[in-house]
């Protein structure tokens, strides 16, 4: 069961932004999930994703499934050995193990929950110290040895024919934390000294001096040849080659530490946070989440998506890191964005509102030079150096040349342009009144108008003289000398509505989105079509870029990434695209 997948198509939350309405940052979708949405408890201390792919939530008022759609809700009348789970593990015959607050376990599979047979042993042991278990520090080997690590305790081994103690181990008086994934122990002699001793499967151990750390939240992840150890609010990186320790203090303390994915490493604080880092150094965060929330523990998903729990608020799903995002509650008043073109080294954008944005650096900013005017961004191209803006109104509409601190040129009275092109010192507009009009530089001036009797969506210039015109009816081309529109009828592939035209200079091949019949590619008037029966996510097509080696479509389904060859060509794979898609589930 792909049941991330199936998350990710129904996840439609934006994340809310705190920001100004002069500057503003981007930030990341996710959806929140708590006791409104099926949690049995909102204070959540682990997340962890099954091998079949169910998420699995421990708190501290049971443990709950999650398909994608539902909350599956599991408490001691069902089985567990007790509500407050603080830790997950999932072993080779997977089983889904629950380790509750007192040390005792029970697990699932095939639909029952069942107790350990040996809990009274478990119950004996902490009982003596009051002992609570460590996060992460439990294993089930394939044998079906269980090991458990307690504060300020030696590990507790549990044989499938009854308890024994940790062999050399046992007379180990400090906060053990063991590894089964990577057979290390990590102790140290608890309030005591500052020492700590790295073992390994085979028994030889490492004695290292001058740790800095230690906290009942205490945390070991192995990166390479290094061992990450925190407590409170202290971090040691620790290399048992050299015997050398590093030391780091942060700000708040320290509640979970794991990799992910990429390597980057996860640092969940108590009410701040989360934070990752692609180093060692831990000097500059990749990302920053959560901000107030203590976040208990954190999940790489198998499609790339995140999960964390908090102890505040249930937990939260990014489905992506890469994707992010910006809405009504950044500060944009537009509720529908049109437009999007790159100008000046920088991202503008315009939709349903009078305001223009610019984007840079992860920065928002808004741009009013036609704030005043009241109109809504229809049509945004960088043509000559200038940003070209047609814009739309209830009582005027606007076409303008602008940079980013003026307006250069502005007319007030024309119809609103779908589509602008430069050709040598003037501007053509394309209006959806089917006729194409000039725009010159010097002035504005409507000549050479004529019917079309369509609508044109797109044009491109085809070679000095001959613009090719997208329009509702087909494909036309347009001669710059004679100002003749006529179709171009060589396939009968050109008479769906074509929604928009890229040429590719490099390879001399034009691109055609169409709505209904998918991707079209003409080279030396050979046409190549390609729908979803190759692949492509949809049929209907309504944006078109090539970058390098890729061809990326804009679709209603969402956005395709096309890998092509060095004539320009798509790459096929026993007659399929070699696409990858992106949509809501990547954010």
């Amino acid at each position: 069961m792909q049941i991330v997948k199936l998350l990710k198509n129904i996840v439609l939350t934006l994340l809310l932004l705190n920001c100004l309405l002069q500057v503003n940052a981007q930030t990341f979708l996710n959806k929140n999930y708590n006791v409104d949405n099926g949690l049995p408890s909102s204070e959540t201390y682990r997340v962890l994703q099954d091998s079949k792919g169910y998420i699995w939530i421990a708190t501290n008022q049971g443990v709950s499934r999650f398909d994608g759609y539902k909350f599956e809700n599991f408490d001691m009348q069902d089985g567990l050995s007790e509500n407050t789970i603080l830790d997950l593990f999932e072993d080779k015959l997977g089983r889904i193990w629950f380790i509750s607050v007192n040390g005792n376990l029970s697990w699932y599979l095939n639909g029952k929950i069942s107790r350990y047979k040996y809990n009274s042993v478990i119950a004996e042991y902490a009982s003596s110290f009051s002992g609570v278990p460590q996060k992460n520090n439990f294993y089930v080997d394939t044998c079906g040895t269980v090991y458990i690590g307690f504060l300020a305790r030696p590990i507790l081994c549990i044989l499938p024919d009854g308890p024994t103690n940790f062999g050399s181990f046992s007379n180990t008086q400090g906060l053990n934390i063991y590894s089964g994934n990577d057979y290390y122990l990590h102790s140290i002699n608890y309030g005591v000294s500052e020492d700590v001793t790295i073992i390994s499967k085979e028994g030889k151990g490492s004695y290292i001096k001058g740790l800095l750390c230690h906290g009942v939240r205490s945390n070991l992840l192995k990166i390479n040849e290094q061992y990450l150890y925190s407590g409170y609010k202290n971090l040691s990186a620790i290399s048992p080659l050299d015997s050398s320790i590093k030391n780091y203090h942060f700000n708040a303390e320290i509640i979970w530490l794991s990799k992910d994915f990429q390597y980057n490493i996860w640092v969940g604080h108590l009410w701040e946070g989360v934070k990752a880092y692609s180093d060692i150094n831990f000097t500059k965060a990749k990302y920053e989440l959560l901000k107030g929330y203590s976040v208990s523990s954190v999940l790489n998903d198998s499609e790339g998506g995140y999960w964390f729990s908090t102890l505040e608020n249930g937990i939260y799903y990014f489905p992506s890191l890469s994707v992010k995002s910006l809405n009504q509650s950044t500060g944009l008043k537009a509720k529908a964005i049109r437009q999007v073109e790159q100008f000046d080294n920088e991202i503008w954008f315009g939709g349903n509102s009078s305001e223009l944005y610019r984007l840079n650096d992860d920065r928002l900013y808004v741009n009013s030079l036609l704030k005043d005017d009241q109109n809504m961004c229809y049509l945004l191209r960088e043509i000559n150096g200038s940003l070209f803006v047609s814009s739309f109104g209830k009582s005027v509409n606007i076409n303008a040349l602008l940079n980013r601190e003026k307006i250069l040129k502005k007319s007030i009275g024309q119809l609103v342009a779908r589509d602008a092109i430069a050709i040598n010192n003037k501007i053509l507009l394309f209006y959806k009144q089917h006729f194409i009009t000039d725009f010159e530089l010097s002035s504005f001036s409507v000549i050479n108008p004529f019917e079309l009797n369509n609508t044109t969506f797109s044009a491109i210039k085809y070679n000095f003289n001959t613009l090719w015109l997208g329009t509702s009816l087909g494909l036309y081309q347009f001669s710059i000398e004679s100002n003749e529109v006529s179709p171009i009828t060589y396939s009968p592939l050109f008479r769906n509505r074509i929604n928009t035209l890229l040429f590719d200079s490099v390879n001399n091949t034009v691109w055609l989105g169409t709505k209904g019949a998918g991707l079209l590619q003409v080279k030396d008037s050979l046409v190549t079509q390609f729908t979803a029966n190759e692949g492509i996510i949809s049929n209907s097509i309504s944006s078109i870029l090539k970058v390098d080696s890729l061809l990326w479509l804009g679709t209603n389904n969402g956005v395709e990434k096309i890998s092509l060859q060095n004539d320009g060509s798509p790459i096929l794979h026993n007659g399929k695209l070699k696409a990858e898609t992106f949509s809501r589930a990547n954010g």
